[in-house]
């Protein structure tokens, strides 16, 4: 095995059902990874409010490099609110998604958090 492929650890028994999943793209996936980043912005609508009335303070989150389910990184919800993006170019109100990160899955070539 390549020093580069790093597999995905087991999942921790204690680690609840993960909940909710967020595809990510690299740039923000890796400031997650790096601690930089500890919410995440998804448009207010009803698209995500159906997946995000689920959601309860503790439940797992796992947000994944693109669509797949090699690079992850897993948190823990801590809450919500609606509001502005601080990003440039993200109008309009958004869902904040408040989490802390619990573990940094597995990491291929190029995914490296």
């Amino acid at each position: 095995m390549k020093e580069q492929e790093k597999i995905a650890p087991g999942k921790p028994a204690e680690m609840k059902e993960v909940r909710l999943v967020l595809p990510l793209k690299r740039k923000w996936f890796l400031a997650i990874g790096r601690g930089e980043k500890t919410v995440e912005y998804r448009k207010f609508g009803y698209y995500w409010a159906v997946r995000l009335q689920r959601i309860n303070p503790g439940d797992i989150i796992e947000f994944r490099l693109g669509y797949s389910a090699v690079n992850t990184i897993h948190a823990k919800f801590v809450g919500m609110d609606v509001g502005s993006c601080p990003y440039e170019g993200f109008d309009g109100d958004y869902y904040r998604i408040k989490f802390e990160v619990i573990e940094k899955g597995g990491f291929r070539k190029g995914g490296e958090a």
